[in-house]
């Protein structure tokens, strides 16, 4: 490494820190002749490479709305000009890098901010400070700071499809006129276009280097798109001006919060049930805040050395209360900031009780009049809220309740926006009360066992619910318990609501415990293939990787699984259910199991995994399905049609047949029918086993195995071709017994003296197929049956995205990931 090559990124980190006063940490990675590992195009003086999270290439979405907010707080140049709603033409969320969105107070993670990379060429640069290079040598000062400012967040997203940045805010044709397109000249300007203050770079009319640098008319700036050798390319006032534009004040930001004492346990909420909140805060170290409650009399305090301070208040009453600092210093001044407080009589916190897939963190409340209410909140902000009824009236719990979960379609009566809350009442008693998307009352259980009423302590809490866990049959259910241990417990109750099984689940012999951010979205399938009395329990982590573990009759831990996806996690957003899985949808071998996931919208989902539980392919199907709707069989070609087939079970319990294509369009669907014409009705517990074509006959067999292990053949007939409004009507059908040993039955459809080698399939593996004789029996071994029973709801879109590798959270809030191309700087061809 060149002399002089540290002590000039040094030189360049503390000056803008001095520039930069915020209360911000900024971590960068600073490569020789690479960037994140990558070597650097030969025409490159540097590049850079946004991180957010820990992975490279990625940043935060933010709404518009909370951007603009930020930089009115920091009475950032131009923030006035920015509409109150996002300006015509740009998209109502922003993309920014995590380094951004610090200083605008947006997150405040930690970690690695981004990746910078320098050439290293032989004397290419000149590392002197302040000190005009040879004619042949380009100022590398110039150049740190050029990539510095991109890992900030000066970068344009105007090149993405749909992606803006706070930067192209401040893009203008023309006075009043924002340039949002990349094939026109375009200027920065803070006063609504009326200024120019310098041209952009437009790579459609000529410029190679990033939208986001200086058009070459800048002239020796270090910030141009091209940088020129033997001048010192200078950090600009311009320069200056533009990042503090778009959030990189030269003074801390005036910030006003509740203290995390004080929020009832959501971060970032503004509800609390504290009546005597601490309300804290950033600002200009030395400057006086006043703090006003209610336009009253103020308090206030000195900001901290380390541009901190806090208030505290109280006791305040139950209702909301408006909360305006203003800070004071010599010479100075900054716009107020205001926070609305609410003081409430809180019940219980859930996760994303509105299945927005933010992750977000919703605080239940108990109004004045009794009235239950909901209120999420997401990256600080609410993004949902509710006000339960019941026969038209209000939704009243008495004060001795308390909300321990909720979220989940439980009765599965699979409506949209159907969710239950879970209730303790006073004496302990688990209660189960479902609301519409209108949040009405829909349905209602007090749950019992053995007669009498179920009760739970005060530390336990519902993380999840829904699936026939047990196999049990129809109107079963499902509710998961975090013990205050931290013990998973399942307990499962009939339509009656009253328990018909119960597990505390171990692992090598302890308790299994999961902590309190990890949910469970699914379950009751054999996803291993492990045998009978074998169901898998798949999680969500506070991190949202998705993880099964599987646990035998006597609930102890028998498999697991972590899934990944390209090297990383395998995550699912807080909106998206599990609704089955086991099978080898997509034929690719030993080894290989797929899970089928409802999306948030109702998108049907497939990812398959390979034993070492790393993604191997995925399917995201046209159409969308409820949240009573499960997948109880994949994979077949029943109709031989060389399309891959799916069965599914429907909240009235009725079996369908779905068909694909390649593409994972859906090209026809048929309603199963009896030989009389009635619709085939199965239980939760029942799963499609297997199917296959007598080549002899032409019927189409489908194995079903029920709870107990116990199979029927189902023969139809194969003149009814699938389509839109078809059905399969069944032509026969035989019942065989297969728990675990082999088993001997006729199949009516299958064999003849003519055809004594019909198959008949009874297991995705391919493990049990077995031939038919010359009297058309035949003989299985163990079935290996994986399907899952699950009914759990969601409201967040989740996208397949990024070609094939990456599974993409897109919610209205963050954290969304999308991809930051590596920037390059050139030098001149």
């Amino acid at each position: 490494m060149p002399t002089g090559f540290v002590s000039a990124v040094n030189y360049v980190a503390s000056y803008f820190d001095s520039l930069f006063p915020s209360n911000v940490f900024v971590t960068i990675d600073v490569g020789y002749g690479e960037v994140q590992g990558r070597t650097l195009p030969s025409n490159a003086l540097g590049a850079s490479l946004p991180a957010a999270n820990g992975i490279a290439g990625n940043g935060f979405l933010e709404s518009y709305s909370s951007v603009r907010n930020a930089l009115v707080a920091q009475n950032a140049p131009g923030a006035n000009t920015l509409p109150a709603s996002a300006p015509a033409g740009a998209p109502a969320n922003l993309l920014m890098t995590q380094a951004e969105a610090k200083a605008l107070g947006l997150t405040f993670g930690g970690g690695l901010d981004g990746y910078v990379g320098f050439s290293a060429v032989p004397n290419i640069f000149s590392y002197g400070i302040n000190v005009t290079p040879p004619s042949n040598e380009y100022y590398f000062v110039g150049v740190v700071e050029h990539e510095f400012s991109e890992i900030m967040g000066r970068i344009s997203g105007l090149n993405l499809s749909n992606a803006h940045t706070p930067m192209d805010l401040f893009r203008y044709a023309g006075a009043g006129a924002r340039q949002f397109t990349t094939g026109a000249n375009s200027y920065f300007s803070i006063d609504g276009g009326q200024t120019s203050l310098d041209s952009w770079n437009n790579f459609q009319t000529g410029n190679s280097g990033d939208l986001g640098d200086w058009a070459p008319s800048a002239g020796n700036d270090a910030l141009n798109d091209n940088s020129r050798p033997g001048v010192i390319n200078a950090f600009s006032s311009t320069d200056i001006t533009l990042m503090n534009a778009i959030g990189w004040s030269n003074r801390p930001p005036l910030q006003v919060m509740l203290a995390p004492g004080s929020n009832s346990g959501v971060p970032g909420g503004t509800i609390t049930d504290v009546t005597t909140p601490v309300i804290v805060g950033t600002g200009l170290v030395g400057a006086t805040i006043f703090l006003f409650v209610d336009g009253g009399a103020s308090k206030s305090t000195t900001v901290a050395a380390d541009g901190t301070w806090s208030i505290a208040l109280g006791p305040l009453s139950f209702g909301g209360h408006s909360l305006v600092a203003t800070e004071a210093a010599s010479g100075t001044s900054v716009l107020p900031v205001s926070l609305t407080l609410t003081i409430a009589d809180t019940i219980g916190n859930a996760g994303d009780y509105f299945n927005l897939g933010n992750s977000g963190q919703t605080v239940f409340v108990r109004g004045g009049t009794g009235q239950l209410q909901a209120w999420e909140f997401a990256g600080g902000q609410a993004v949902g809220a509710a006000g339960f009824t019941n026969a038209g009236a209000a939704f009243n719990v008495d004060a001795a309740t308390t909300v321990v979960g909720g979220g989940q379609d439980f009765f599965n009566l699979g409506g949209p926006g159907e969710r239950a809350v879970f209730l303790r009442s006073g004496s302990g008693q688990l209660q189960a009360w479902e609301f519409d998307s209108l949040n009405q009352a829909t349905r209602a259980a007090g749950f019992t066992n053995a007669g009498a009423a179920f009760t739970i302590d005060a530390a336990t809490a519902t993380v999840g619910g829904g699936e026939d866990f047990f196999g049990l049959g129809i109107g079963e259910r499902t509710v998961f318990l975090r013990a205050g241990s931290g013990q998973l417990q399942a307990w499962e109750f009939n339509s009656a609501n009253q328990a018909t099984g119960a597990a505390g689940f171990t692992d090598a012999g302890a308790a299994f415990t999961i902590d309190s951010a990890t949910s469970v979205i699914g379950g009751g399938q054999d996803f291993f293939g492990l045998g009978f009395g074998q169901h898998t329990a798949f999680l969500r982590t506070g991190n949202g990787q998705l993880q099964a573990w599987e646990f035998n009759g006597l609930n102890q831990a028998t498999g697991a699984a972590g899934f990944t996806n390209v090297g990383a996690a395998f995550t699912v957003d807080s909106a998206t259910t599990i609704v089955g899985g086991g099978q080898d949808y997509f034929g690719l071998g030993a080894g290989e199991r797929t899970v089928f996931m409802r999306a948030g919208n109702g998108q049907l989902e497939a990812w398959e995994f390979n034993r070492l539980n790393q993604a191997t392919g995925a399917a995201a199907f046209s159409g969308a399905i409820d949240t009573a709707t499960t997948v109880v069989g994949a994979g077949e070609d029943v109709l031989g049609s060389g399309q891959r087939d799916i069965f599914a079970r429907d909240g009235s319990g009725q079996l369908f047949l779905w068909q694909f294509n390649a593409s994972h369009q859906l090209t026809g669907y048929a309603a199963l029918k009896d030989a009389n014409g009635a619709a085939i009705v199965i239980d939760t517990a029942t799963t499609v086993a297997g199917a296959a074509i007598d080549p002899a006959s032409g019927l189409h067999e489908i194995a079903l195995v029920d709870g107990s292990g116990n199979a029927v053949w189902w023969d139809f007939n194969g003149t009814s071709l699938i389509n839109p409004h078809g059905g399969v009507s069944a032509f026969a059908m035989t019942s065989f017994s297969d728990q675990g040993q082999a088993s001997t039955s006729t199949d009516a459809g299958a064999g003849s003296a003519s055809n004594a080698s019909a198959d008949a399939t009874a297991s995705q593996s391919g493990a049990s197929v077995a031939d038919a004789d010359s009297a058309g029996t035949f003989t299985l071994s163990h079935a290996v049956v994986s399907t899952l029973q699950s009914d759990l709801p969601g409201t967040s879109a989740t996208e397949i995205g990024l070609l094939y590798e990456t599974l993409l959270h897109h919610a209205p809030f963050r954290p969304v990931w999308r991809p930051l191309r590596p920037r390059s700087w050139p030098a001149p061809a």
